[in-house]
């Protein structure tokens, strides 16, 4: 709230709630689960890794030299 974290509160069950004073406010709710960040900072990983064996890989080919 106004760049200050506040407490959450559990609202009808699935819901979130905020206290807020009267007057005008502004509230950001960020969702930031770790197993998904950490899986996405993993399949970029895997991504670039995989892009450089492939790039390794076919340098390796377009050098031999060809039989025919």
């Amino acid at each position: 709230m106004n760049g200050k974290e506040v407490r959450l509160w559990r609202a009808d069950h699935a819901f979130q709630a905020v206290a807020l004073p009267t007057g005008e406010w502004r509230a950001v709710l960020l969702y930031r689960p770790k197993k998904i960040i950490n899986f996405s900072a993993a399949a970029a990983l895997l991504a670039t890794a995989l892009s450089l064996a492939g790039l390794i890989f076919f340098k390796k080919i377009s050098e031999s030299p060809t039989k025919i």
